[in-house]
């Protein structure tokens, strides 16, 4: 009955105080990191529970910190709306399990005193694929290839986030010459399908 899925709380409610006579808590002085629990049944018999205490600033609704570093990351880059939408196109959740908005991003990183990514900075530390492709003047497209084919460095905080591109990788030598044939007519290399096997691996 007290695991079943239509049993009322009102119903829970009354089993603990038919069963339970009082809960005795110590260990409340705020330096101790756990409390004690002494539950005195009805009957006479007595349980003792020991459950860690939260920290201040903290509740059992925390965000992951993996999102927390992710946020870390995007915010180098990008807004907090945009980081709100990243977030909910990943499938990422607040700590009470809402999806994101720019307000929710704006006071995650208040809280863990993450700096806010500053549009009007001459030279942002990090690009997207689009100021990158801007900067070079040839199309996001081509930017992303470069990526995936290795001529380009560029990072990820999780797998199917936004890349990001670090100003001076811009001025390397195989960037430019890479930008200079194509603009002359060249193409990329192409980048090789998974799926593809090698000459040397080639059972035909």
């Amino acid at each position: 009955m007290w695991s079943g899925a239509a049993t009322d709380m009102r119903l829970k409610k009354r089993i603990v105080r038919l069963l339970i006579e009082e809960i005795v808590v110590s260990g409340i002085d705020r330096a101790t990191p756990q409390l004690v629990l002494i539950i005195h049944w009805k009957g006479g018999k007595h349980t003792r529970l020991v459950i860690p205490r939260n920290r201040k600033g903290h509740h059992r609704y925390v965000t992951d910190r993996a999102i927390v570093d992710v946020v870390r990351e995007l915010a180098r880059a990008q807004p907090d709306s945009q980081i709100a939408r990243i977030l909910n196109r990943l499938g990422y959740r607040t700590g009470a399990g809402n999806a994101w908005t720019q307000s929710r991003v704006t006071s995650l990183r208040s809280r863990y005193q993450i700096s806010a990514f500053d549009p009007s900075a001459d030279r942002p530390a990090l690009l997207t694929i689009a100021d990158a492709a801007t900067l070079l003047d040839v199309s996001p497209t081509t930017v992303r290839r470069m990526i995936t084919t290795g001529l380009l460095p560029a990072t990820q905080p999780v797998l199917y986030a936004p890349w990001a591109i670090r100003r001076e990788d811009l001025e390397l030598e195989t960037v430019r010459r890479t930008v200079a044939a194509i603009k002359r007519g060249g193409a990329l290399p192409q980048t090789p399908s998974a799926g593809q096997l090698s000459l040397e691996d080639s059972r035909t």
